[in-house]
């Protein structure tokens, strides 16, 4: 979304947007405009919280969001399917449920 004016909807919620870096590649190549604005403070607030309330002394460094995890993820095109295929199949043999309608579609 908001592509065309040269920015990004938020995948939580597209009325947050930010200016795209990259407004002619053909697919985002940055972080989520709500996601990238919330790393700071909330690792700030889990490294108080695990330190001070919690008790925990940890040395080593705190990552509220790992970029070589993230790489990793699968985004093939089932992803992007969604749910609605799989909800179909499951509900075909019930034919009573409402959901197998052909209206679906």
């Amino acid at each position: 979304m908001h592509r065309e004016e040269g920015k990004l909807g938020s995948i939580y919620d597209s009325n947050v947007t930010s200016f795209d870096p990259f407004p002619f590649a053909p697919e985002q190549r940055s972080n989520d405009p709500i996601l990238a604005s919330m790393i700071a403070p909330v690792t700030t607030a889990m490294v108080d919280f695990v330190t001070r309330t919690v008790g925990w002394k940890v040395d080593a460094r705190y990552n509220a969001l790992s970029y070589d995890v993230n790489r990793m993820w699968d985004r093939g095109e089932d992803l992007r399917k969604g749910s609605v295929p799989e909800l179909r199949q499951a509900v075909a043999p019930t034919p009573s449920c409402a959901c197998s309608s052909p209206r679906l579609e």
